[in-house]
């Protein structure tokens, strides 16, 4: 039994595609999550959301961003080897962390100062805590890694630089986006929604926790220094080299926190 402030269901699995080796030992799935319009509630809306896997160490592995699996999925993922860690890297996210901490009695990771909580404002109740919780400081569970917190702002918000033979890979959140088109996850409905609310862009930052959250512009445009080359991002296609080049122009033209 984990311990939890309110146990509540485990949410249930959604469709999803293969896991897929994006670079040696790190998997990419993308998933889908629901969820309804305001004015439209009773209206099906459906998106893609995506998580990476990192295999290190005795095939030992670690899910960022989690998604629930279909038991097929799960067949899958447990032939890779063991789940001995989960990190949550952006505050809107981790519904599925209790699921996989009770399967496989996995460590939660989440960025301090970022509850579990059902409703974006922070005012419910949170519904689970993390096992430990990262700064950037933190030393994560696998070598050649830097965890990378925004500390100002509503959310906190965190991403994972993995130092590779590939470059430098960068695991993110709400963050570092890139959905250039809609995808076979994204519902009619959310499609046109998702475009208004300006989703729908390749190289993007996430607009809605930018605009809601209204952190420091520089902490994001610091970012750019560590001149990371992959982004596997938590919304969208992976992102393949000279990533911070791609990011660049819609990181410069980011308004100022009180310009939101």
């Amino acid at each position: 039994m984990i311990e939890t402030k309110r146990r509540r269901d485990h949410p249930a699995a959604l469709p999803h595609g293969e896991i897929k080796e994006v670079f040696k030992d790190i998997y990419f799935v993308k998933g889908s999550v629901c969820f309804c319009a305001i004015a439209m509630p009773l209206i099906k809306m459906t998106m893609s959301r995506n998580m990476t896997i990192i295999r290190y160490g005795d095939d030992e592995l670690c899910l960022v961003n989690s998604i629930r699996l279909t038991e097929k999925g799960l067949e899958e993922l447990d032939k890779l080897g063991k789940v001995r860690h989960i990190i949550r890297l952006a505050g809107y996210h981790g519904i599925d962390d209790p699921f996989y901490k009770e399967r496989y009695g996995a460590t939660v990771w989440a960025p301090a100062g970022a509850p579990y909580f059902e409703e974006f404002d922070g005012t419910s109740k949170p519904y689970f805590d993390a096992d430990k919780c990262f700064t950037k400081d933190s030393k994560l569970p696998f070598d050649n890694a830097h965890a990378l917190v925004i500390q100002s702002g509503k959310i906190r918000e965190a991403s994972i630089i993995l130092e590779r033979v590939e470059g430098k890979v960068m695991i993110t959140g709400d963050a570092f986006q890139h959905i250039s088109k809609e995808d076979e996850y994204t519902s009619f409905f959310s499609s046109m929604i998702l475009e208004w609310m300006g989703f729908i862009k390749p190289y993007n930052i996430g607009p809605v926790w930018y605009s809601y959250s209204k952190p420091d512009k520089k902490e994001i445009v610091d970012l750019l220094d560590w001149k990371f080359d992959h982004v596997p991002p938590c919304h969208g296609e992976p992102v393949v080299c000279d990533a911070w080049k791609k990011y660049q122009p819609v990181i410069t033209a980011l308004k100022s926190a009180s310009d939101l």
